[in-house]
C-alpha cells in the first residue's frame, strides 16, 4: 500500500483565517486612534472673560491675564488683533518701543 502525503489544506486555512484576524485588528485600532476632522472650540480652550478678548500664546505658552491688570492682554477690534503697550513692552520689547 502506497502512503499518501497528507495535504497542508487545514494549516492554509488558518493562516488565512489569522491574516484576515490581524487586519481586521490594526485597522480597529488605526480608525480609533486615527486623527480626525474635528476640531475642538477654541474660545472653550483659550476662553476670555472680557469682551473682545484674545487669547495671548507666547513660545507655545498660553498667557493668562494677571489678575492686577485692567483687561484682557490682547483684544480683536474690526477683525484685527491688538496688544497693550504695556504687555509688548514686558514680553517682547528689545529696545524698539
Amino acid at each position: 500500500m502506497v502512503k499518501r502525503k497528507k495535504k497542508a489544506f487545514p494549516l492554509y486555512i488558518f493562516l488565512i483565517i489569522g491574516v484576515v484576524v490581524l487586519v481586521a485588528g490594526l485597522l480597529i485600532v488605526a480608525k480609533k486612534y486615527a486623527p480626525t476632522k474635528e476640531r475642538m472650540d477654541l474660545n472653550e480652550v483659550y476662553g476670555s472673560d472680557f469682551e473682545n478678548g484674545a487669547a495671548v500664546i507666547l513660545d507655545g505658552e498660553y498667557l493668562e491675564t494677571d489678575a492686577g491688570t485692567d483687561g484682557a492682554n490682547g483684544v480683536i477690534l474690526g477683525g484685527t488683533p491688538y496688544l497693550k503697550l504695556s504687555f509688548i513692552k514686558e514680553n517682547l520689547d528689545n529696545g524698539y518701543v
